[in-house]
């Protein structure tokens, strides 16, 4: 049963839920790669996160040839931007109702859009309370007041590691 969920994950590309040995080596097999699949699970490359943390210099000490380790980079960056694209996504209707109902600004909303985008960095704590704020506004354990504090929590976050003063947003 875990390996037909895991090949579904694999060819429906839900990376977010990719966790094992077996969707990391099913996607190997998927871009042509299955070649490298006892390598990747020797060094316990077991989940899509730990995929993203591979360089170059990672997959020649695996013994990838040089000809594919661009294949194999390419497919990973392509997977992060379907892990993008998922996670805002998935914040998408409560951000638009904290805006609708005027708990947000609409330059809340764009800095919060920057930040699950990745476009702008900030701690990893911070990620984690806004994701995690969101989650529990959309399962109602929190209220859009204490969303949309977590909000400006993370906006002013944010300006900090751009550089803006509260006055400039």
């Amino acid at each position: 049963e875990a390996a037909k969920q895991a090949s579904a994950d694999v060819a429906g590309k839900v990376v977010e839920r990719w966790v094992t040995a077996t969707h990391v080596a099913l996607w190997l097999e998927a871009i042509g790669m299955q070649r490298y699949m006892t390598a990747f699970a020797q060094a316990e490359i077991s989940s899509a996160s730990r995929l993203y943390q591979l360089s170059s210099e990672d997959l020649a000490e695996l013994q990838v040839e040089a000809a594919h380790r661009e294949t194999i980079l390419n497919s990973i960056a392509d997977l992060k931007k379907l892990a993008i694209v998922d996670k805002t996504s998935r914040y998408r209707e409560p951000l638009f109702k904290l805006l609708g109902d005027r708990h947000i600004s609409p330059q809340e909303l764009q800095m919060m859009y920057g930040v699950l985008q990745g476009s702008i960095v900030i701690p990893k704590h911070k990620l984690a309370a806004l994701e995690t704020g969101l989650d529990y506004f959309m399962s109602n354990r929190v209220t859009a007041e204490t969303a949309a504090e977590v909000c400006r929590d993370v906006r002013r976050q944010a300006a900090r590691m751009l550089g803006l003063m509260d006055e400039e947003l």
